[in-house]
């Protein structure tokens, strides 16, 4: 059988040096490099350590590693090196079992070791950096926000992972039973992630579904863990749909409807999304002392806001302005404002026209009157609630994330002054932050009601509270080639629509525009680009055609003609490199001696950090660095997801001529063999080749 070392492809007989000898890699530096949050450098030192036995001072949970603690963490940090299996048991699965074995404390933040075997089951294949699933659909299942579902990925995923396994026959009872439990959590796994979990295509779980849980329906699953909706609900001060939804990693919709469905009782709270510096001017402005009392208007004008706001909100702040503005109620309208609340039946604009006065005023006086009452957003919505629920206030926002956010989430992290210094109170908009020019609209953070213990400052988890989060945006946007929404959004930390939302300026509008067109080319242009960018200089040491002169000659801005040429001919950046460089056949990778840095700046980290900006620090392009990771996860036999500018067929046309040239009789199958892609991958590229 042909080998890929025969044909000078194979790792350990590459000119690169990619794993050329055993222990080559082991011995790598281990540099770091934390994506678009953090520029270190590529230097270190790497540790290797196969994971300790159970029981011994090694492993989490002994007591010279500190369990039994409240946040203990489970397991020693993962590095690029360390072994994933033990015997033939993945060092995951051992990890679970000295949890329920009791040698180790449930790392902080779950409700049950089933709920951290599933993080591990869902971070995938150890050290690929490819998850069953993006941050927001595990932060989903467990209940937690993006922010801390990466901060678990980045300590557990690199060594703990549990691969998904094979579609291979397996007892049909542990298989149900499998089943079983994922489609009756809370919340449910459904869907293409059902099938990875299990191992099984999806006519197979539908079957196995239809036959065995026929009552269980998918359409009608709830889409957010209600348990921690539950305690979520009870916190106080109350907490805002966009603040449940941050913590739940779901949609203020989805929030929306499942407190309506399943807890009605603390739907009609009012949070204030004024910014929290306007409402205590507005506090002010109500007490003032002055005789006669600031009129609406003129209370208004003091402080930016609307009527309606003021109306809204201030019977809260200061409720005995009413008193002092109107007077008091006599005693029969307090009678009869008695027994229409009694009735729990009655909206606000009804009984105003019953008392003859405003609804907007009567949500003063009530509130003077009955603090307790739950006055709903709308004047027509019915006055039901006569007091809060009774577990209302059991838990405070600081309590709620010691227990149920694990301790490697940003929330219980210290901030430096200058992180603090950056935290808005709003969110970042196309407009300043400043309070001043914000809409009352924009969900706010009021630090004053959460963050005055550890643990209670959400906009750690909001990487748009940060002044600073239109530059990082804008920092990604204009890459080039461009990443993908979804892959901005691992960056970044937040939802899709996060990232969407915020490109609202001309400037970041355009870029990201250019990105949905930039790739975009047709099968003869793209092989018009190849036959311009393949051809090397007869001096040699450069290109014959620069990007300009190409984007001339294909009538093409020369920004998109570079991304042009980073996904459809790559080689352009690499061919006219010297033989010496010592970059593989064509100089299609990174040179040997920067491999070790390639491999501990990205290999087994979470999110996996910008490749830009990898191939800066190594200097080296940015194709090689693609090439030298796709090859080493062939070698190392792991999944390996390229970049989205990276994912065309192309991408793989130089390596597949490399191997033609060696062997101009190979036959299609032993190139699928040699290099690692199945026959439809083949097909694809042969337009091109």
């Amino acid at each position: 059988m042909l080998s890929r070392a025969r044909l000078g492809l194979g790792i350990g007989a590459r000119a690169t040096g990619l794993g050329a000898r055993p222990g080559h890699l082991a011995g790598a530096p281990a540099g770091v490099l934390a994506g678009a949050r953090c520029r270190a450098g590529l230097t270190g030192a790497a540790t290797s350590h196969s994971p300790p036995a159970p029981g011994s001072a090694e492993w989490p949970g002994s007591p010279s590693r500190g369990g039994g603690q409240p946040g203990a963490r489970a397991g020693p940090a993962p590095t690029a090196t360390t072994p994933w299996y033990v015997g033939s048991v993945s060092a995951g699965e051992h990890l679970v079992q000295a949890i329920k074995d009791g040698k180790t404390p449930l790392p902080q933040g779950f409700d049950s070791v089933e709920d951290f075997h599933l993080l591990l089951r869902l971070a995938g294949t150890p050290g690929s950096n490819r998850p069953l699933a993006d941050d927001g659909t595990i932060g989903r299942l467990l209940g937690m926000d993006r922010l801390s579902v990466q901060a678990l990925l980045a300590r557990y995923a690199g060594v703990y992972g549990i691969p998904p396994p094979a579609r291979t026959p397996r007892p049909r009872s542990l298989i149900l039973k499998d089943l079983t439990w994922l489609v009756q959590r809370d919340p449910p796994v459904f869907g293409r992630l059902l099938g990875r979990l299990l191992g099984l295509s999806a006519s197979q779980v539908e079957q196995l579904l239809a036959k065995h849980l026929p009552e269980v329906d998918p359409a009608r699953a709830e889409h957010l863990c209600l348990a921690r909706l539950r305690k979520l609900v009870t916190v106080a001060p109350a907490l805002s749909v966009d603040q449940l939804a941050l913590l739940l990693s779901s949609s203020r919709d989805r929030v929306a409807l499942a407190v309506q469905q399943h807890m009605p009782e603390y739907g009609n709270f009012v949070v204030p999304k004024v910014p929290p510096g306007r409402l205590a001017a507005l506090r002010r402005a109500l007490a003032d002392p002055a005789e006669p009392p600031l009129s609406h208007v003129e209370i208004c004008a003091r402080v930016g806001i609307s009527k309606s706001t003021m109306d809204l909100h201030g019977p809260e702040l200061h409720s005995e302005y009413v008193i002092r503005q109107y007077g008091g109620l006599r005693p029969e309208q307090l009678r009869l404002l008695v027994d229409l609340l009694l009735e729990r039946q009655w909206s606000i604009a009804d009984m105003g026209v019953e008392l003859g006065m405003p609804a907007n005023r009567l949500r003063w006086y009530i509130k003077h009157y009955y603090p307790k009452v739950v006055l709903p957003l709308r004047n027509c919505q019915p006055v039901w609630q006569l007091a809060p629920p009774e577990d209302f206030g059991q838990l405070t926002l600081a309590e709620y994330t010691r227990r149920f956010l694990p301790a490697e989430s940003p929330v219980h992290q210290a901030p430096d002054d200058e992180t603090l210094a950056r935290l808005g109170t709003t969110l970042a908009t196309s407009r300043d932050c400043d309070p001043a020019s914000v809409s009352n609209m924009v969900p706010s953070f009021d630090p004053d009601a959460h963050a005055t213990a550890p643990g209670g400052d959400l906009r750690l988890l909001a990487p748009n509270f940060d002044r600073g989060f239109r530059q990082r945006l804008r920092a990604l946007v204009g890459l080039r080639p461009p990443l993908a929404d979804t892959e901005m959004s691992t960056q970044l930390g937040v939802p899709v629509a996060v990232i969407v939302r915020h490109i609202v300026t001309p400037e970041l509008g355009q870029l990201e525009h250019d990105y949905h067109t930039a790739l975009a080319l047709g099968t003869e242009e793209i092989l018009a680009l190849r036959r311009l960018g393949s051809e090397v200089h007869p001096a040699g040491g450069r290109m014959r055609h620069t990007v300009r002169e190409i984007a001339r000659a294909m009538d093409l801005p020369p920004d998109r003609t570079y991304c042009l040429l980073h996904r459809y001919c790559p080689e352009y950046f690499f061919l006219a490199l010297p033989a010496e460089a010592g970059s593989g056949p064509g100089g299609m990778y990174v040179p040997e001696g920067k491999l070790g840095e390639l491999v501990s700046a990205v290999i087994g980290r979470y999110p996996a950090p910008i490749l830009h900006q990898v191939a800066a620090d190594l200097g080296c392009a940015l194709p090689q660095v693609v090439n030298s990771l796709r090859a080493h996860a062939s070698q190392t036999r792991l999944p390996f997801k390229a970049p989205s500018y990276g994912r065309h067929p192309c991408a793989r046309v130089f390596e597949l001529e490399q191997i033609k040239k060696e062997k101009p009789d190979i036959s299609p199958s032993a190139i699928c063999l040699l290099a690692n892609i199945n026959s439809k991958q083949l097909i694809e590229c042969r337009p091109f080749l």
